[in-house]
């Protein structure tokens, strides 16, 4: 071989050599972590396949069981990705809900952030509250102008009206995009709720916190639709 090719050989070996050094500490400490986790992940499975009535309890199917499994492996360290799982697996293994679970919902999963799941959450405690699938939403925009261009900064927040409590709370736009991508809710920035008073309110409450008169306040919602709805009924409850 010519010294240059030599020079080659021995380099890669140097650099796969340290790779193999530097991770495998790591998987180590990985894998001991990941019995701990695999075993609170089968106390909470169990907890709630307890729950299934004696004559209701089935056998899961191996489409669901697989790509679940697969999705847990590589998630042992994201709690809201294992809890979705776990409520999905115990409504596979119940007749009365098996056939509402879906091999769609594992891929929504897997595409979902933690700030995902958390908007999510919020939403559908409001649907199950208020007993309705659309969201007052409310947006705030403000015109940045820069060397003559304009920009718009866009915040959401969600009205959260619980019986006798007012909160609003911020969802980005890149949540709402990404939920409205996989089917799970519709954004409507025309439509707003005929309900006026939570949108004043919620309007009340954000213009006492953000003090800025070249903001512009907009009223619009968000939908669930009965595809979403079904999908936090599996994953959510």
């Amino acid at each position: 071989l010519s010294e240059s090719v030599k020079v080659i050989g021995t380099g890669i070996a140097t650099c796969l050599k340290f790779i193999g050094s530097s991770i495998e500490p790591t998987m180590y400490k990985y894998i001991k972590n990941a019995e701990y986790k695999k075993e609170q992940i089968s106390i909470k499975l169990k907890e709630k396949y307890d729950k299934i009535k004696l004559e209701d309890r089935i056998d899961p199917r191996i489409s669901i069981l697989g790509p679940s499994v697969e999705l847990l492996k590589y998630n042992l360290d994201e709690n809201y990705i294992k809890e979705m799982i776990v409520n999905l697996l115990t409504s596979e293994m119940d007749s009365n809900s098996q056939s509402n679970v879906l091999p769609s919902y594992i891929d929504i999963i897997r595409q979902l952030s933690f700030e995902d799941a958390l908007a999510l959450e919020k939403i559908y405690n409001l649907y199950k509250i208020n007993k309705a699938k659309y969201i007052p939403l409310i947006c705030i925009e403000k015109v940045l102008s820069d060397k003559n261009q304009f920009n718009f900064i866009s915040n959401y927040f969600i009205i959260e009206n619980y019986s006798n409590t007012m909160m609003i709370s911020n969802i980005k736009e890149i949540i709402i995009n990404n939920l409205c991508r996989l089917g799970l809710i519709n954004y409507n920035p025309i439509l707003c709720l005929p309900e006026s008073e939570s949108y004043e309110n919620g309007l009340l409450l954000l213009k006492s916190k953000y003090k800025d008169n070249d903001m512009e306040y907009k009223k619009c919602c968000i939908e669930i639709t009965q595809y979403g709805i079904e999908f936090l009924k599996i994953c959510f409850d």
